[in-house]
C-alpha cells in the first residue's frame, strides 16, 4: 500500500463511496485511499434505502439489481396523529444498500483506488509543500 495519496476518503458509506468514485472518474485522476472501520455491506446501516430515483441516478449510475422496488407515494405520520400523503409521478425507489455499497467499492478498486476495509485511521498528515 502507498504511504501517500492525493485524497483520503474516510467512510465507505454511500457518500464516501460516491465521492471516491467521482474523484476517480475525473480527468485529474488523483490517487485515492478509501478507508472504513468495517465492511459496510456485511452490516449495512438501515438508513438511506428510500431515494428519489432521478436525483440518485444523476449522482451515480444505478444498476437495476440495486432496486428492491419503486415507490410513488409516502405517508408521513406526526406524533399528533396527523398524516400527510405525498405522491410523486417521478417515483422513488428502495435500494439494496449493501449490494450498492459492495458494487461501488469494487468500481473504485477497478478505477485504481486503494480500498482498506476493517481499518481505522489513526493519523493523517499533509505534505504542505504540494499546494
Amino acid at each position: 500500500m502507498n504511504t501517500a495519496y492525493d485524497v483520503i476518503v474516510i467512510g465507505a458509506g454511500p457518500a464516501g463511496l460516491n465521492a471516491a468514485l467521482h474523484l476517480l472518474q475525473s480527468p485529474a485522476r488523483p490517487s485515492v485511499l478509501l478507508v472504513d472501520k468495517g465492511i459496510p455491506w456485511e452490516r449495512p446501516i438501515a438508513c438511506a434505502e428510500g431515494v428519489w430515483y432521478g436525483p440518485f441516478n444523476s449522482a451515480i449510475e444505478v444498476k437495476p439489481e440495486w432496486i428492491r422496488f419503486f415507490i410513488s407515494k409516502a405517508v408521513l405520520h406526526s406524533p399528533s396523529g396527523t398524516s400527510i400523503t405525498y405522491f410523486d409521478k417521478n417515483k422513488g425507489c428502495i435500494i439494496n444498500r449493501a449490494l450498492m455499497q459492495r458494487d461501488v467499492a469494487r468500481q473504485c478498486e477497478v478505477r485504481g483506488a486503494s480500498v482498506c476495509l476493517n481499518c481505522r485511521v489513526l493519523d493523517i498528515s499533509a505534505d504542505r509543500g504540494e499546494y
